[in-house]
């Protein structure tokens, strides 16, 4: 199973928050070529849920570190690689 490759991000929507997505491929239903990977819909606008959205949103980068540290690398660390750790991190936290 394949999820959507590159960068997500977070939107402030009108019922909570988006996370999204540049679509590879152009379509008639969207003009800016964004696709919605998920919503969190809350009433309340909350630290919490703003959190949940950026965790969800850092998901891609944090699959692709592991699979390069422990497939790639076979387990070893690098400085260069703790570094993308903490900003992954730190992005994931909102921080």
């Amino acid at each position: 199973m394949e999820y959507t490759k590159g960068e997500w991000w977070v939107e402030k929507g009108d019922f909570g928050y988006t996370i999204k997505a540049e679509q590879s491929i152009v379509s008639g239903f969207d003009e800016d070529n964004d696709v919605e990977i998920a919503e969190i819909n809350t009433c309340l606008e909350n630290e919490e849920e703003l959190a949940n959205a950026h965790l969800i949103a850092q998901s891609p980068r944090m699959i692709e570190w592991i699979k390069k540290v422990t497939v790639k690398q076979k387990g070893w660390l690098y400085q260069k690689d703790l570094d993308k750790a903490k900003e992954i991190l730190a992005q994931a936290v909102n921080r």
